[in-house]
């Protein structure tokens, strides 16, 4: 059975559970909506005859998914329904330019909203940015060396899965407190310097990443416990001028068996080279579908 709702050129197509069903603008757009299990098809029809299907917050939310962030101000505008959906698409990812040198002035009424965070200069003259905690922050990305208060308001948001930082300056103390972050899964670091009292942390740090990026890192020694370390998780490595010690990311490699995409650029050490083209040959990776070389 199909029900058809002709006033608001809204279509129900049935399923076999009455949990999930889903709605069919004239736009040809398929959206589930949840949640409207104790309502029968007859009964929701009914419902539908008086609602414009751009008044249903499932639909609006779905829609405001695809809306570019420069549109969805301008949507928060029409109704209060509408604003009520769009307005957290507008949090979701926020991003300091250069010029700009103050945060908006309602962040702090919507700090559970922001899940992306994006910096690139440097935040030390944003001074109010340390008196704030983003709860549901997924996505970090700062691209400066780190003060001593921004290095403590980045652990303070242990629910971020994938974190991109400049490790100039950072001590073993930041990377032991890194690995109490369980939820992270993407690491991207660039300058990385470490000792020989960081790098078995660091390394630690790696066994439960999924994606892991270095960019002009520096590793003069392996660790004491990195030859009983393997690296199951990573799928995703990418290495970019990482050439002062060979041996250190060649063993990286080779303890990422699972390994679906490899890239690596700017390292044209003849060593590296060679000792690379045996771990192909010798089939390290069977899962690799993605090889760049630059």
């Amino acid at each position: 059975m199909e029900v058809v709702v002709r006033s608001t050129g809204l279509q129900l197509s049935p399923c076999t559970d009455v949990t999930a069903f889903f709605v069919v603008l004239h736009l040809g757009v398929v959206i589930p909506l949840i949640d409207h299990h104790k309502l029968s098809f007859h009964q929701l029809g009914l419902v539908m005859q008086s609602t414009h299907p751009l008044e249903i917050p499932e639909i609006i939310s779905c829609v405001a998914s695809y809306v570019r962030k420069h549109n969805l101000k301008a949507c928060a505008l029409v109704s209060k329904t509408w604003y009520q959906a769009f307005n957290p698409f507008i949090w979701h990812d926020i991003t300091w330019n250069r010029g700009r040198r103050r945060l908006p002035v309602a962040i702090h009424r919507h700090t559970q909203l922001v899940k992306t965070l994006k910096a690139k200069h440097n935040l030390k003259e944003t001074k109010e940015l340390l008196d704030l905690i983003f709860p549901n922050l997924a996505s970090l990305d700062l691209t400066y060396a780190l003060a001593d208060d921004m290095k403590k308001w980045v652990l303070g948001h242990s629910s971020v899965t994938r974190l991109s930082l400049h490790a100039s300056g950072l001590n073993p103390v930041f990377w032991n407190t890194l690995l109490g972050f369980r939820h992270l899964k993407d690491l991207t670091v660039w300058h990385l310097d470490l000792g020989r009292k960081d790098v078995d942390t660091f390394w630690q740090l790696c066994t439960h990443l999924e994606r892991l990026k270095l960019s002009y890192a520096k590793m003069t020694h392996a660790g004491n416990n990195t030859l009983s370390m393997a690296f199951p998780s990573i799928k995703d490595l990418e290495l970019s001028n990482c050439d002062d010690e060979v041996k250190v990311f060649l063993m990286l490699m080779q303890r990422c068996p699972s390994l679906t995409s490899l890239r690596i650029e700017g390292m044209n050490n003849l060593k590296f080279i060679s000792s690379f083209s045996e771990l192909v040959a010798a089939e390290t990776w069977p899962h690799l579908h993605s090889l760049t070389l630059k």
